[in-house]
Formats: C-alpha cells, structure tokens, sequence
C-alpha cells in the first residue's frame, strides 16, 4: 500500500512560492473549466511563511474567511498552524500572531519533547461564541515517524489559541481501525452535539487487529462540550474493492449539512498521486450509510498548478454555490487552490 496523502505535506520542507505582498490570491483569475465547474487559474494562498502550505481549512466568521493551514514553524523547521484571512475567500492577509523570526502568521505551534513537537491538520469551528481548532500532532519531525494524535485549542478571539490540555482528545487505539495514527479532523456542531470524522490510519503490522483489513478509513467520534470525545466504534466510511478509487482507503474528509443531509467529502485514489480526486457521498446521518455519487465533485486539470492531484478538501456551501479549497503539489510547492461549483450537485 503506497502512503496517503499526508506523506506529501511532511516529505521535508518544500517550497511555496513566495508572495511579494501579505495579501495575495497570485496572479489568476476565476475561469470556468466546464459547464458546472470553476477554478481560479493559481494558487488562492501565498505567503514566505507557508513552506509546508497543507491542508487548508476555512471558517466563514461573520463577514470574515480564516484560513488555517500547516505552515513551516521556522524555529524548529517543521509544521505549525498559521491562520489568514479574506473578505471573500480569495485574497488572504496573513494573520499577526507570533514573530518574524518563527512566522508571524503562526497562531499554534508545536510544544518541544512532548506528543505534538509537530503539528498539521487543522479545522476550525465557531461554536457558543468559542473558537475551537483541531489539529494532529506527533512529536518528531517528518513522516510518518511517530503516530498522529489529535488535539484542541480555544479561543475568544480567533488569533491567541490556548490548549485546554496537555494531552491528545483522541489517540490511536490500539489493534483500532485507527492503530498507527490519527489524521485530518473536521467538526460539525449539530443536534446538540460536536460530530468529528478524521482518517485514521491501520497498516499490516503487528498492530492490526485479525478482523480489520489494513488501509485508511474515515472513522467518527461525538463529544458534547467539543472537548472531551467519544469514538464510534466502526468506520464511518471504509476502504472498498467495488469502487477502483476507494481500493487503497479513503482519507482526509470533509462533513457539511445542507438540505437535511450530509455530505462527506474525502480524498480517494490515493494508490497514485497525480490522480488523486475529491468525492462526495450523501446520507441522511452523519456517519452514514453513503450513497457515493459515481463521478469526482474535483479532479486535477491538465497544464495547470493543481496538475498533480487535488486533495484534503474544506468546503463551504453558500447561496447556491460549493466553494471548495483544497491541497494540491506541483514539483516540491504544495498550494491552496481553490473550485467553485453550483449547488446541488446532480449525477447522483
């Protein structure tokens, strides 16, 4: 089994193309690719401080876009979150917290000798006047090196973040679908609960338990107050041979409710990097059953930045539109690209 997307954003510290301003969408332009679908023409984020640019994740504030992304922490040369943000999704100004020397977007960094000296995979949440962000840790630098681990931070005012623990809210179990790590959070608050969906990672090792088959699943979990969690005891959504694209697993995913239903979205393909795609699955509960809808909601476009696969996606539905941002590598830069699709969606 090759590795997941995440091997991409750890593989060292890869290039992002620097912007000359702090706020940048870089030089491009909304075009339309076909009939339903839009894409700007380059990369939406840009900045010095984003050298491992991963794995973007977007909270509409208000009248504010933030945008959380794993970002390079210059001080210990491995990732950090940074946060900016937009009048429209589009232009980004980075946020002030931190300092020059380590990347002033940076509004959490990893803590030294402990579960999370690294961090990545942020999501953000707005909930009870609370700023929650999650995010996995693991403590060494590169990949895949130790287990990821998922943690939280708050916040009353979405720039200084504080840990209400010195542990990880979630950690692998052990001969768990979630064995060999933790990836990828995404939190909704609905029905008087927190819903979270993360990929968790079990590879054919000693720690694979006899009735799991190894791969990455997308896995679930509620918690009441968004702090203390529960695990669901089965996959949210599984590796499957019925569908080629499904066959090595199914990682980083994306939950939204719209129309009384949910959608989750998720990176597929992942047996080859530069056709890795997006897809969407529809249910009428939030940890399924999925009706998968045959045909990627986003796939990589030929001669262009995204060229080499589209993943990791955070999604937005609003007045009648899907706005999607999402991870994408070209040579050694990982970017943020950013789609635009008119919603609903049919071929269901």
């Amino acid at each position: 089994m090759k590795m997941s997307c995440k091997t991409l954003a750890l593989l060292g510290l890869l290039a992002f193309p620097a912007c000359e301003e702090e706020s940048s969408a870089g030089p491009g332009e909304l075009r339309q690719v076909h009939a339903n679908l839009k894409k700007f023409s380059a990369p939406v984020e840009c900045s010095e401080y984003r050298e491992l640019a991963g794995d973007p994740a977007v909270l509409k504030d208000g009248d504010v876009y933030r945008i959380f992304a794993t970002s390079l922490d210059k001080a210990i040369k491995g990732g950090g979150i940074s946060q900016a943000t937009s009048p429209d999704g589009l232009n980004w100004t980075l946020a002030s917290a931190g300092d020059e020397a380590t990347g002033k977007a940076l509004v959490l960094r990893g803590r030294n000798n402990t579960w999370e000296h690294q961090l990545e995979t942020a999501f953000a949440l707005k909930q009870h006047g609370t700023y929650f962000l999650y995010y996995c840790g693991y403590p060494t630098i590169g990949w895949p090196t130790n287990p990821g681990q998922i943690g939280v931070a708050t916040s009353t005012d979405a720039v200084t973040f504080k840990r209400p623990f010195t542990d990880p809210i979630l950690k692998p179990t052990p001969r768990g679908y979630d064995a060999n790590g933790l990836y990828s959070p995404a939190v909704i608050f609905d029905n008087d609960q927190f819903v979270m969906v993360y990929a968790g990672h079990c590879y054919p090792n000693d720690k694979t338990p006899p009735h799991v088959t190894p791969g990455i699943y997308i896995l679930g979990a509620t918690s009441k107050d968004g702090l203390n969690w529960t695990k669901r005891p089965e996959p949210v959504l599984a590796p499957s041979d019925k569908l080629e694209s499904m066959i090595n697993g199914v990682a980083e995913p994306a939950l939204v409710k719209a129309d009384n239903q949910y959608y989750l979205f998720f990176t597929a393909n992942l047996g080859d990097d530069e056709t890795r795609h997006i897809a969407i699955a529809r249910s009428n509960s939030p940890f399924g059953p999925w009706q998968i809808r045959k045909d990627p909601v986003l796939t990589s476009s030929p001669d262009t930045f995204d060229k080499k696969g589209v993943m990791a996606p955070s999604v937005l539905i609003e007045n009648g539109t899907l706005r999607m941002w999402y991870l994408t590598s070209n040579d050694d830069k990982h970017m943020t690209g950013y789609a635009e699709i008119p919603w609903p969606l049919d071929g269901w």
